[in-house]
């Protein structure tokens, strides 16, 4: 984690999200549609670290959705760290979207 930029708090190219949640996916697409960013899970929206009861499960399960629900295919732009992932730059496509 970054501690600097969560410090900083959130703007347009960072946000803070408790705990994985299905609303994620719709950052990880804004992201990708715009100019790429990066989302800390395990961080409240006052910039106070929770943390993850189970780092690895979360991962896991941010990855799988990720991979089964945007498409285009977006994880070639993403990089999963335990407790951040940041959109390293903008998609290609620039139209990500959920597929249910």
């Amino acid at each position: 984690m970054d501690l600097k930029q969560i410090e900083s708090g959130e703007s347009l190219t960072v946000e803070f999200k408790r705990e994985y949640t299905e609303d994620i996916k719709k950052t990880i697409i804004a992201f990708a549609n715009t100019a790429g960013g990066t989302l800390y899970i395990g961080v409240n929206d006052d910039k106070t670290i929770c943390g993850l009861i189970d780092p690895d499960e979360t991962l896991l399960q941010l990855t799988n959705s990720v991979r089964s629900s945007i498409k285009p295919d977006v994880t070639l732009f993403v990089d999963y760290k335990k407790g951040s992932i940041r959109s390293t730059e903008r998609g290609k496509n620039t139209r990500y979207c959920i597929i249910p």
